[in-house]
């Protein structure tokens, strides 16, 4: 019998792909009854529910479909995932895209903004509102909240609210899979500075993120967990 490492909802950000898509397989496998997924893309988002469902038919998914961009998007995404499910007891903000590539002088205001307000503000928002849930409940065991970013970290440890963080190396994501030609070099050298000589898998950081979210790691709080391959070595 599978060992059970996760207890109550989940609520996972940027899963309709990659690793946010393996995480809410993973959180499904190991026990999380109710997975909210969020994602920007609608379609894509539609057939990861489809996967899941089929996968783990005895789960409960909720698709959300938010633009992290947006502000109020990203709050009324965690609003719905705590209205459906009554609780949110565990939380990865996921969500991020690649920077604008070139000089800075050739870098439009806009594009850099919109970076900071996906891969930043979304992240700060989300856990935000997710903290508000969380001390409105109580813990089904210990303490089971994850997100992506430590910020709050030490204030909330003695609520029962854990806040780790994972740094991933290099993962054979979409957005990975879809570089052009003047990123290779940047991916080669990738490659070479990395321990193992690969990239890994996005199921491989979802298990990382699984342990912090679990049990398994009840004593961490404040953690940014290499996840790297040997690439900081």
């Amino acid at each position: 019998m599978l060992t059970k490492f996760l207890h109550g909802p989940s609520f996972i950000s940027g899963a309709a792909s990659g690793i946010g898509k393996a995480t809410a397989f993973a959180f499904a496998k190991y026990g999380s009854p109710q997975v909210a997924i969020a994602d920007v893309n609608g379609a894509l988002l539609k057939q990861t529910v489809k996967e899941l469902k089929d996968t783990y038919p005895n789960i409960e998914v909720l698709p959300i479909e938010f633009d992290a961009a947006n502000a109020d998007s990203t709050v009324k995404a965690v609003e719905t995932a705590a209205l459906k499910f009554g609780r949110i007891d565990h939380a990865v903000n996921n969500v991020g895209i690649p920077g604008p590539m070139g000089p800075s002088t050739a870098v439009l205001t806009t594009g850099f903004k919109k970076l900071l307000d996906v891969n930043l503000t979304s992240m700060w928002i989300a856990q935000r509102e997710q903290i508000k849930v969380m001390l409105q409940q109580e813990p089904i065991q210990q303490e089971f909240g994850k997100v992506r970013g430590t910020i709050d970290a030490n204030q909330y440890a003695s609520e029962n609210i854990r806040i780790n963080a994972i740094c991933p190396g290099y993962t054979m994501t979409p957005v990975m899979g879809s570089v052009g030609p003047e990123l290779q070099y940047i991916l080669d050298q990738g490659m070479h500075r990395t321990a193992m000589k690969r990239f890994a898998q996005p199921e491989e950081l979802a298990n990382s993120i699984t342990y912090l979210s679990s049990w398994m790691s009840s004593f961490m709080s404040g953690e940014a967990m290499l996840v790297d391959g040997g690439f900081s070595s």
